[in-house]
């Protein structure tokens, strides 16, 4: 019997244009994960993708993290002062959207990726602030971040006029994409994304994060804990005021079962949330950098 997820099996198994990451970007991944790993060896990696050092240079001289500092000219400066950290974060969110850049005609490419590098840094935040341990390091979140809406762009290029249809439908009626997305197709775009990441060989905790983000009382699976964190911190990026009453988190979803299996408070919440404006900013420098949206 045909089903949509048999489709998008086949989908996934077949077409030629399916994005894939960079070379460049998994071997500095593998290389900065090593404890002898420093700013010369990653730098020397970094340089074999002109793109690449040229927006590490660009974004170490940008008045967001400069800091009124002297300009800097080799790569290995450059990342001194960005961080190993903010590195892999940047060459990993300049990667991906670079090979997503051209899917899906229906999405707003721009507000898609302001949201998703956002949502990466929030995630990261809240996790820091879950006083329950979440069994994921802060790569994995800061990448599941990024990357938890992936399904959406192959819903978009793969099956553009079944997605449009249930995305207008959704917006006339005022339901919830994804509740819209399981009932029509039988699974979310949080479930297509984490079907597409596990091709890339993304570890455990990135993939159930990203599958299964809209569904963060889910328990069949051994990273929970990282779904909800990337639920909430999508929920708290997705909020469209400043109000900070109970009732408008719990319209968005953020349950006081939630809240307390992570060990957070509403207060910590409220505070993240303008945090996520402030961050904004710099994922826009970000952003600007990848010339493709």
């Amino acid at each position: 019997m045909r089903t949509f997820r048999t489709d998008l099996r086949r989908t996934l198994r077949d077409s030629e244009d399916l994005p894939t990451l960079p070379d460049i970007l998994m071997l500095v991944r593998k290389t900065i994960r090593k404890k002898s790993s420093n700013a010369d060896k990653i730098g020397d990696i970094i340089s074999q993708d002109p793109s690449m050092t040229s927006n590490i240079l660009k974004l170490a001289n940008s008045a967001y993290y400069s800091a009124g500092g002297h300009p800097v000219s080799s790569i290995s400066d450059a990342i001194v002062r960005l961080g190993l950290s903010e590195t892999l974060r940047i060459c990993t969110t300049l990667s991906i959207i670079n090979s997503f850049h051209n899917l899906g005609g229906y999405t707003d490419h721009r507000k898609f990726w302001l949201h998703s590098i956002t949502t990466s840094a929030v995630a990261l935040a809240v996790k820091k602030s879950c006083r329950k341990k979440v069994n994921c390091d802060d790569d994995q979140i800061q990448v599941a971040g990024l990357v938890h809406d992936i399904g959406v762009l192959i819903l978009d290029q793969y099956f553009h006029e079944t997605a449009v249809e249930i995305w207008d439908d959704s917006l006339r009626n005022n339901i919830p994409t994804f509740i819209n997305e399981t009932e029509i197709l039988g699974m979310d775009h949080g479930e297509i994304g984490g079907y597409t990441i596990r091709r890339w060989n993304m570890a455990a905790p990135v993939v159930q994060a990203v599958m299964y983000h809209h569904q963060p009382t889910r328990r069949d699976h051994a990273y929970v804990s990282c779904a909800q964190v990337i639920h909430v911190a999508d929920r708290i990026c997705s909020f469209k005021d400043v109000g900070s009453s109970r009732d408008s988190i719990e319209v968005e979803g953020l349950t006081d079962e939630i809240l307390g299996e992570l060990g957070l408070d509403i207060d910590r919440i409220l505070s993240l949330r303008e945090e996520a404006r402030a961050e904004m900013s710099r994922s826009d420098v970000v952003l600007s950098l990848s010339g493709k949206v």
